[in-house]
């Protein structure tokens, strides 16, 4: 009984370690720089849009 416990521990453990790195490889991107470079510019334009959102809001707090 206790073989087979170290077997399925020693198993798991490898499934585990797989399926995490399978897990990992697929999520990892591979953007151009022309592609990083969008994405930063659009989120820069979202932080300035809220910023200006929340310049111009008139909640009576005095900034």
């Amino acid at each position: 009984m206790g073989t087979a416990w170290i077997l399925f521990l020693g198993l798991g453990t490898i499934a585990l370690g797989l399926i995490l790195f399978f897990a990992m490889q697929r999520n990892r991107k591979h953007e151009s720089p022309a592609e990083l470079a969008r994405t930063d510019a659009g989120t820069r334009d979202i932080y300035a849009q809220e910023d200006a959102a929340e310049h111009t809001r008139d909640d009576g707090v005095q900034r």
